[in-house]
């Protein structure tokens, strides 16, 4: 009873800051595919392809193939690059090119409560031909996340399970100041593991961020937005069976 106080306590206190700070809020829809591939006991391949839109104004395209290191139960060593694309409809068309590294842990586990730690640096490149824009940001983000089993004591295929999460986007450096500038994500949902295989995750994405003006494009004094997400995902591991 007294964890899942706290876990209603928490979710109530981020939703609380978030609608508190408001100034716009929109609409998205986020549709993802991603797979891991097992290369042998340490090594694995894995990508995550996507598709996200704001109805009428946006729409990214991506692909991130990366590669996975983990020599034992809790460290998780990852690298790759991300390739995006943006097209918008006051013609501002950029092309991303994201090299990253990361470590995840999991710490710590207390019974069903198994967290996860997600430490990320992300070097972004960005270049909009149309305005002759060009610029180098050095992200770091942080995602605290845990999975709770809804149905089985640990999940298994016909699983139900609540996916929750918190991220935090620091911008470290950067060649020209970027137009969004540093956010924060929580996520909250539903998920289904259908097999060994498959899995099949429905997420309400609620995140905060700060649009201001560069040298290339005019917010006036800048603005606040929340954008409401809603996140499918089909995630798939091969290899992993034995």
């Amino acid at each position: 009873m007294k964890n899942k106080f706290s876990l209603g306590l928490f979710i109530f206190f981020f939703f609380s800051v978030f609608t508190a700070k408001s100034q716009e809020s929109v609409f998205q829809l986020w549709l993802d595919y991603d797979h891991q591939n097992k290369i042998n006991s340490d090594w694995r391949f894995f990508s995550d392809y996507g598709v996200r839109s704001q109805f009428n104004e946006w729409i990214r395209l991506h692909a991130r193939p990366s590669f996975g290191f983990k020599p034992g139960t809790k460290v998780d060593y990852r690298a790759g690059v991300g390739l995006f694309y943006l097209a918008d409809v006051n013609d501002i068309n950029a092309f991303e090119i994201r090299p990253w590294q990361g470590v995840l842990f999991s710490w710590p586990n207390i019974k069903r409560f198994r967290f996860k730690n997600y430490l990320r640096l992300e070097e972004r490149f960005v270049t909009d031909v149309g305005i002759n824009y060009n610029n180098f940001i050095f992200k770091l983000r942080y995602k605290l996340g845990l999975a709770i089993p809804l149905n089985n004591d640990k999940i298994i295929p016909k699983t139900f399970y609540v996916p929750l999460s918190v991220e935090l986007f620091f911008n470290l450096a950067f060649e020209e100041q970027p137009i969004n500038n540093d956010r924060v994500r929580f996520e909250l949902g539903i998920g289904y593991m259908l097999s060994e295989k498959t899995k099949v995750i429905c997420l309400y994405t609620l995140q905060e961020v700060y649009y201001k003006e560069n040298n290339y494009i005019d917010f006036g004094e800048g603005f606040s937005q929340i954008d409401n997400v809603l996140r499918i995902t089909l995630s798939q591991r091969f290899g992993f069976e034995d």
